[in-house]
This record gives structure tokens, sequence and C-alpha cells, in this order.
């Protein structure tokens, strides 16, 4: 290949010196910066006239970005008429810069005592006596702008921090202090990501038992960063934008609603190292599943709030002197029944409602225990959720029925599943008595209850 027809294919899309370019941008390189360092480095000794002509910048141009090139130490001029110039290797260049960058830091934190030196000097001019509420909201744009805040909060954790995104979004923090930071940290760490096998060195260091499986692929844009649960960073997909962006708050209410979000998913997830079937089972589990289990969570507590004095976080009530609630309806009392969930929310607040309605309520968190609970007792009637780690609903129904015990108890399907019409009536055809989907009204749930238990 000539020198000329290398000099014209040199920048084609194809060519990997494009992404060598849009790699020196992160050395504090202009793109046509980058452009020109690339173009000396493999053409050789050129003037500027001939760098003008081949890249088509304009002559100006041109020789400004040789002035500041020659200032950041990586290209020369040899003497001459006209004057000519050449590139210092990329590998002494890449230090240069790295260099320089470093003295940069070292300006800025050398500066860092004297601005507050003289800030303290500045007297206040009038006294905020406004309180600051936890509700503070900050736009960050650009990826070191986002990183300063993402090693901040790491720090700082003393409790735990949640991680949920994808591996395409982590990439974009490879080989920065944050990974590091996370592999380090002392707090808790739960991560959240699908994976490919290519990709898991970004987590290499970190435990198998802190990472979890994000199978749910419709939610590529989905991101963001917890820490000790009261402070996130939640990250925005902006195609228009070439810049990252992201939000970061200490709302109360913004950070329990994903807080909320991430300890479902993490509930229904499974770990690294776990085998094919249990992945299998866990990518049934979709988005909107777990935003069907948030909206029954919320029927239920706002029932609880309307009706007795009860907070999100004490489930210590009295019934309201005005409560409307018609007791005098129920005419079946005592009924004795078993829930098996993993959703410890809605079991711990569906217990609640069902004992102040004079009803034995029994839990189970996982499916095995569920099923030992059915043997050794016996129930009025048993709510059943299908979505559970490890032993799930499906599997209850298949041991009992190999028991001959499905029928001789009183099993309503209470799920938050995708699961169509057909796939249920097939339920009630195998020996399920009823089924509710998530969410449901807490006083139809009641009424389905009893009239099941009736029936």
């Amino acid at each position: 290949m000539t020198a000329e027809s290398l000099e014209e294919n040199m920048f084609e899309s194809d060519n990997p010196i494009n992404e060598l370019n849009k790699l020196l941008i992160k050395y504090d390189l202009t793109p046509n910066q980058a452009k020109v360092y690339l173009y000396l480095s493999k053409i050789g000794i050129k003037t500027a006239s001939e760098i003008s002509k081949s890249l088509k910048i304009p002559r100006t141009e041109t020789y400004h970005l040789l002035s500041t090139l020659q200032q950041k130490g990586i290209i020369f001029s040899v003497f001459g008429k006209p004057t000519k110039f050449n590139a210092v290797g990329i590998d002494e260049s890449i230090v240069i810069l790295v260099n320089n960058e470093k003295n940069k830091i070292k300006e800025l934190e050398t500066g860092k005592e004297s601005i507050i030196k003289l800030w303290k000097t500045i007297p206040k001019y009038t006294e905020n006596k406004e309180k600051l509420e936890d509700n503070k909201f900050q736009t960050l744009q650009g990826r070191n702008s986002i990183l300063v805040k993402l090693e901040q909060m790491i720090k700082e954790s003393s409790e735990n921090i949640l991680v949920l995104g994808t591996e395409s979004d982590f990439k974009k923090f490879d080989h920065t202090d944050f990974t590091n930071l996370l592999k380090k940290t002392k707090s808790e760490l739960k991560i959240l990501t699908d994976y490919s096998n290519k990709g898991m060195h970004i987590f290499e260091n970190v435990p198998s038992k802190k990472i979890k499986k994000l199978d749910d692929k419709s939610r590529e844009d989905f991101c963001f960063i917890i820490k000790d649960n009261s402070e996130v960073i939640f990250f925005i997909s902006n195609s228009e934008s070439k810049d990252m962006i992201a939000i970061w708050t200490d709302s109360k209410t913004f950070v329990i609603t994903l807080r909320s979000l991430f300890s479902l998913i993490w509930k229904k997830a499974h770990h690294m190292d776990e085998s094919h079937t249990e992945s299998l089972l866990g990518s049934e589990i979709t988005y909107e599943h777990r935003l069907r289990e948030i909206e029954q969570e919320k029927n239920i507590l706002n029932y609880l709030q309307k009706n007795f004095n009860i907070s999100e976080n004490k489930l210590e009530v009295k019934i309201k002197k005005n409560s409307t609630i018609k007791d005098s309806m129920i005419k079946l009392n005592h009924l004795n029944v078993l829930i098996i969930d993993d959703n410890e929310q809605i079991t711990k607040m569906l217990t609640t409602f069902l004992e102040l309605k004079k009803h034995k309520c029994t839990v189970a968190n996982d499916g095995k225990q569920g099923l030992i609970l059915i043997h050794e007792n016996k129930y009025d009637v048993v709510l059943l959720d299908l979505a559970m780690p490890e032993f799930d609903g499906y599997a209850v129904i298949k041991a009992l029925e190999n028991k001959d015990m499905l029928k001789n108890n009183k099993i309503i399907v209470f799920t938050a599943s995708t699961i169509t019409q057909d796939e249920l009536e097939q339920l009630v055809s195998r020996g399920i008595t009823s089924y509710i989907l998530k969410p449901i009204d807490i006083d139809l749930l009641l009424s389905k209850i009893i009239e099941t238990a009736t029936s």
C-alpha cells in the first residue's frame, strides 16, 4: 500500500485507528488533536500544509493544533524551510499525557487549602435558619463528575451498597477506582447484573455470593446504585447526548422505591454459580411481575393505614375509633390460613391484616417450608405464590399431586407472575381450588379466602 493510499484510507469508518482516536480523547485531547497526532505517528514527518490537506482541516486550525500538541509534549518540529512536524512514539506519548494529568491534579490539590482558607475569611451576610431536608437532587453530566460522586458514596458507606445494572453499564467504569472500591468495601455489597464470560473480569475479585444474575433483558437502560439506604444515583439513558447523565438524590421516597425494587429482584434472582435449571426459573421473573408485587404491597399497606394506626416500619396496630370496617359482614371467624410467599413485606402485612380479622395466620417464605407445614397441619386455606426461588409454587403443587394431597387442600394460587388464563385453568383442573392475580384489593382478597374456605 502506497503512502498516498494509506493517507486516503487512514480514517475510514472500518479502520481501527478510529477506535484509537476515541481512546486518546480520554487523555485530554480533542478529536482533531488526536487525529493529527495519529496521522503523524503513522505517516511520519509532514508540513502543516500537508497535514491540513490530508486531514481536510483548515490551515489556521491546523497550526493551532500543532502548537497545542507541542505544548503537551507529544509532537516536535523539525527545523527547516518550511517547518516540518513529527510525533513522539506512542508509548512515550501516553506516559507524557498521563503525567500531564497527574500534574494538574497535584496543582488542584495544592490549591485546595488556599481556597478553603480564603473562604473562611469571608463573613456570612445572612443567617439561613431554614432546615435543610433530605430531599435534594443533583444532575450529574459526564463520566468524571459521575465517577467522583460514586467514589464518594462508596468511601462514605458504612452499611450497604446495592448495585443494579447491565454489563455495559459497568464497562464504562472499568479500570477506575469505582470497581476497585467496590471490591474493597467493608459494607454489605449486593450486585445485580447480566453477564457474559468475557465481561466478568470487572468483578473478578468480588465473592460470587455478592453477585446475582439480572436476567430481565428488557431493561437494558435501567441502572442505579444505592448507598446505606440513604442516597442513590440513577442513570438516565439519553440518545441525544454523548455524555453520561445521572441523577443523585437523598429523597427518602425515591430511595425506598428503588430499594424495594432491588430487594424483590434480588430475592428472585440467582447467584452466578447456580445451576442452569435454577437460572431458567429466575428468567421467568419479569419486570412487570416485580411492579405487581410492589403494587400489592401498597394496596395492603394503604388499607392498614386507612383503617388502623399503623406505619410502614412498625406493624403494631390499634383499631381507629371511626374505622369503617364492617366486621359484621364476615360471619366466619377464626380461619386457619397458610401463606407461602417469599415476599416478606407482603406476608408480614397480610398476617397483620388477617389477625386483625380474628383469623390465624402461618407464614412460609419458601416452597419447601410450606410443603412441610401442609404435611404436618390442616389449614382452611393455603395462599400459594408461584414465583419463588429454588422450590417454587409449581414444585409445591407437583409434590402434593404426587402424594394425592392436592385436592384435599384448599389452595388459592396468589401470584404476580405473567400467566395465561389457559394455564390457570389447567392448574384448577389438576386440583387447586382457585387463583388470584396480584395486585388485588384487600377486601376482595379476604372475600376470596372466605369463599374458598366455605366452598
